[in-house]
């Protein structure tokens, strides 16, 4: 952005950018004419709604964006630094392997305060916690709860330390009820098997019955 207010004028691409999130022109015809990528593209139409009600100035294209992490209240920003530091230097089974989602969950439950599993990440980036190219972060998850106990079990295997002093990755095999987030079956195998699973199902249905979904 600094780059593109030297280049050019801001009153100038000002007007692209209107034209374009007017859909009066297309975006390839935009980023060739400011020589901009698509996200930066998209990063200046984003800027330009939220000033357009406003009387335009340079800085709406010069001001740099807020820092990661500025706003944050103290106890929420040493929570997290202290969870990324644990993580990438004292972890000796989790080292490099990032869980944003549960961090952001984590903080929401004990300090009240949301945030999203990005923003922790673009923090744990801009503060050297996280290395995208080496380290390693756990996909986000969906949870679903339905209305009522035996309608939904969920049932899925786990790749982890699980015993700690045994110096290996076992794999955790487990059903839980979807409502009341109980445990109705598991097994912990040193591999993950077609007929482990069966195994984990047939008890299960015998011991809860069969839920409505499976």
């Amino acid at each position: 952005m600094e780059q593109l207010h030297k280049r050019m004028k801001w009153q100038t691409v000002w007007n692209v950018v209107a034209e374009y999130a007017l859909k009066k022109i297309p975006a390839r015809t935009v980023c060739q004419w400011l020589s901009i990528s698509r996200v930066q593209l998209y990063r200046l139409k984003k800027r330009w709604e939220r000033w357009q009600d406003k009387p335009p100035t340079a800085e709406w294209l010069s001001q740099r964006p807020r820092r990661v992490g500025a706003q944050w209240p103290v106890e929420v920003k040493n929570y997290v630094r202290s969870d990324l530091e644990y993580v990438k230097t004292q972890s000796p089974f989790f080292k490099g392997h990032y869980n944003f989602s549960f961090l952001a969950q984590r903080v929401h439950q004990k300090l009240g305060v949301r945030l999203s599993r990005q923003t922790i990440r673009r923090y744990a980036i801009k503060e050297g916690y996280f290395n995208p190219a080496i380290d390693t972060a756990a996909r986000a998850y969906v949870r679903f709860e339905t209305g009522g106990i035996g309608m939904l079990f969920q049932h899925d295997s786990s790749l982890h330390v699980w015993v700690p002093h045994a110096q290996r990755q076992d794999v955790l095999i487990a059903t839980i009820d979807d409502h009341s987030r109980k445990i109705v079956g598991a097994l912990l195998v040193p591999k993950d098997t077609t007929w482990h699973h069966l195994c984990v199902v047939r008890k299960t249905v015998e011991s809860y019955g069969c839920p409505i979904a499976y």
